[in-house]
């Protein structure tokens, strides 16, 4: 039960399938792999032949496909659906899974529909075809108690009931979690200056369980011209690695440091560094003049003040907001591209975190200090417990159903204030009554005055007193 190949009978992936390639399935026999339905059966089957897929080696339900005969059970005529009832069968095939089905296994639907002359398909019929990778979150459990598999050249799916194959079956989780935790603990190697700054590193996959393999082959050229395509945050360096691209922001930087940097691999597997500005402050009366340029320098020190601080260490998270929608952009052009699903999985970890006081230049933030106190950040590790396991990333949405709306614009908002809450300053106030519109023109302020904040800040150095 190795998810390390994946069959298919088709020299394409499904979205590309087309009726003529169809004509494959006349040579492919019912088995490890494939199943024909001359119709849509009831829920309870169609679910036990997808936790089956998924459980075993994965593979392909196809729906108005009879097969040819019990001796030779290969796709020997294509009556199909009828195209009336599409919207119907596509839900129950949906509800059935969701419904039926614990955890929901990966799939993909592709419709096609006729008129094909190649299959005798019919105009006004269609064939549904399913494509269920090898799960790496096995066992997927029917609500009848039982676990199904493939078994041999079986057109029907079996309940499982050795002991031996159901301990493996549950050993794939735990394969995938550690392999997740591994690369969650695989910080990048600082410098001894870099080591006490604050850096959010962000992981992205096209789906945090692996199920969904995608494979980006184009040449290393158009990957490079990806990273910066209608961009808002530059990578002015662009490298080659091993399994895909790197992209640095190198200029007005210290070229053998840090800045911010994203690698992305050709799997859709993600990673971005991204510096914060961190402001130490020996003397809290310099701070106003520190933070010259933000609308609230002079109320944030009187806070700091009478809440009893001395000296303080400011987290500058103004800037992040703005960062953080150049790289969603940069990975968001990488999952169209790829022409991945409708979302994708992203988890915010902060690196280099210590007693750090975070700010963001927006009155309700203020006023939420004033009422509750000042947080401090008193955790350098992971936003959440176990924050490595595949079902702690955030599922974020690659396309909206109005066109106006940006998920780059809206994905960074929903990271912000996740981590911002996590340490401490709850953007959520920022929504309260104006909607998430407004809350991401504040934040676009916000950031605007970072950059004029930031200029001042570096004509006088970021320690003061």
């Amino acid at each position: 039960m190795n998810g390390s190949s994946k069959y298919s009978p088709f020299e394409k992936e499904l979205r590309e399938v087309q009726a003529n390639d169809l004509v494959a399935l006349t040579r492919v026999e019912e088995g490890w792999y494939v199943e024909y339905k001359r119709e849509v059966p009831q829920s309870g089957s169609i679910a036990k032949s997808v936790a089956a897929f998924a459980n075993t080696y994965g593979g392909f339900l196809f729906y108005g496909i009879a097969e040819k005969s019990k001796e030779e059970p290969v796709a020997g005529a294509f009556p199909g659906v009828d195209v009336a009832e599409l919207d119907a069968v596509q839900n129950r095939i949906r509800q059935s899974i969701a419904s039926h089905l614990s955890p929901v296994p990966h799939f993909d639907v592709k419709v096609v529909i006729g008129p094909s002359a190649e299959i005798e398909l019919a105009e006004g019929r269609a064939i549904v075809c399913i494509e269920v990778p090898w799960s790496p979150r096995a066992p997927h459990i029917h609500k009848a108690g039982l676990i199904y598999r493939r078994v041999g050249d079986a057109s029907e799916p079996k309940p499982e009931n050795d002991r031996h194959i159901l301990d493996e079956l549950f050993k794939r989780s735990e394969k995938r979690i550690d392999q997740a935790r591994i690369w969650f603990e695989d910080d990048p190697v600082f410098s001894d200056s870099e080591q006490a700054s604050p850096y959010l590193r962000l992981m992205f996959r096209a789906d945090a369980w692996g199920e969904d393999k995608r494979w980006m082959s184009q040449p290393f050229a158009e990957l490079r011209s990806l990273l910066n395509k209608d961009g808002i945050t530059p990578f002015d360096t662009v490298c080659p690695t091993a399994r895909g691209v790197m992209g640095r922001q190198a200029h007005g930087n210290d070229p053998a440091g840090l800045p911010l940097t994203i690698y992305v691999d050709r799997d859709l597997t993600a990673d971005a560094l991204i510096p914060i500005p961190l402001l130490t402050v020996e003397d809290l009366k310099h701070l106003p003049s520190l933070m010259e340029g933000y609308d609230n320098a002079h109320r944030f020190s009187k806070i700091l003040t009478e809440k009893g601080f001395k000296r303080v260490d400011v987290l500058d998270l103004n800037h992040l907001y703005l960062v953080l929608s150049g790289v969603f952009k940069a990975y968001h052009n990488f999952v169209t591209e790829s022409g991945l699903g409708t979302s994708y999985n992203c988890l915010p970890k902060p690196l280099n975190f210590g007693r750090f006081v975070p700010f963001i230049d927006v009155s309700t933030l203020m006023d939420a200090y004033e009422e509750a106190g000042v947080p401090v950040v008193m955790k350098p590790s992971a936003v959440q417990i176990n924050a490595h396991h595949p079902d702690r990333y955030l599922v974020l949405d690659a396309i909206f159903e109005e066109p106006e709306v940006l998920p780059h614009y809206v994905n960074a908002s929903v990271v912000l204030h996740f981590f911002a809450e996590s340490i401490g300053a709850r953007l959520d106030l920022l929504d309260e009554g104006k909607g998430v519109g407004a809350s991401i023109a504040a934040l676009i302020d916000a950031g605007e005055r970072s950059q004029e904040a930031q200029r001042l800040r570096n004509q006088r150095g970021t320690r003061a007193g």
